[in-house]
């Protein structure tokens, strides 16, 4: 028996990731494919969700109104949303190609053989480490011990920098703020508890990690030295964790980042154990 099979029989319902057909197999929903402007494809999420949303429960009220408070607590004041949570029961991330709900057995199995689906596996149960301790770091003249170790410096004295090169980071978000980071960020988003994309959201960090691996990324040097790996590369940074829903607001970030035609993602998130969850995505835009 799988996971899935053992948590519907146990609780009767399972959040799970879908894994959708090509958009070549998809298109049997009427306008569920559109070009994109380098010669590919996308799915039409709004269409895929109306299709497949019969599959899928819709949140209770409790659960809607919980998601739906974690707005108020959004760094942009302004933000509304453009739909009831109790009107969204599945969600497509049209970049990575799948969807995410919560299904009960019987709407597990007849989602399974949809025409349109080529996967269904249980969104995997995930909780953060926390740090234990923290301490100062101590100030540097020289480029740091990790730099030197991957030979990172002796890159940069051949012109390599990372210049023109956009990095995908999701983590805690970054302190757009921060000296080190001064020029770095060429996009950023923050996703709330429902994994929707915060208007407005201006590039802050809701604790600290995101902006430590955000330096670690492309730090540029100051009075600390050089301590970036590729400190002529440029940020496309996203808030996915701190506070609950992890899944939504990762996938929800990847799928951003795809959107952002970044080909490198960093996600130092900090998640126990393995999960196979955020592999199974297929790229649709080319």
């Amino acid at each position: 028996m799988s996971s899935l099979d053992e948590t519907l029989s146990a609780i009767g319902y399972a959040k799970v990731i879908v894994r959708l057909k090509p958009a070549a197999t998809a298109s049997a929903v009427a306008g569920a494919v559109v070009p994109t402007a380098g010669g590919g494809s996308r799915l039409d999420h709004k269409a895929i969700e109306g299709a497949l949303e019969k599959y899928f429960m819709a949140p209770d009220a409790a659960q809607s109104q919980s998601l739906a408070a974690s707005a108020t607590r959004s760094a942009s004041k302004k933000f509304r949303r453009s739909e009831s949570l109790q009107s969204r029961r599945v969600r497509v991330y049209p970049n990575l190609g799948l969807a995410l709900g919560n299904v009960e057995a019987g709407q597990a199995a007849a989602l399974a053989n949809d025409e349109r689906v080529d996967r269904v596996e249980k969104a995997p149960e995930l909780s953060l480490i926390r740090p234990v301790a923290t301490r100062p770091a101590k100030r540097a003249v020289a480029p740091t011990w990790g730099i030197t170790r991957i030979k990172a410096d002796r890159l940069w004295t051949a012109g390599f920098t990372g210049k023109d090169v956009v990095v995908g980071h999701l983590d805690t978000g970054v302190d757009g703020s921060h000296p080190a980071l001064q020029g770095a960020i060429s996009a950023f988003a923050e996703f709330d508890m429902a994994g929707d994309q915060v208007t407005g959201a201006k590039a802050h960090d809701s604790d600290v990690h995101g902006t430590h691996t955000a330096g670690t990324i492309a730090g540029r040097s100051g009075a600390k030295g050089p301590f970036g790996v590729a400190p002529g590369a440029k940020l496309a940074s996203a808030m996915v964790i701190e506070g609950g829903q992890v899944i939504d607001r990762i996938l929800a970030g990847m799928d951003w980042i795809v959107g952002q035609h970044v080909r490198i993602l960093s996600m130092s998130l900090g998640l126990r154990g393995f999960t196979p969850a955020f592999q199974v995505g297929r790229r649709l835009v080319h």
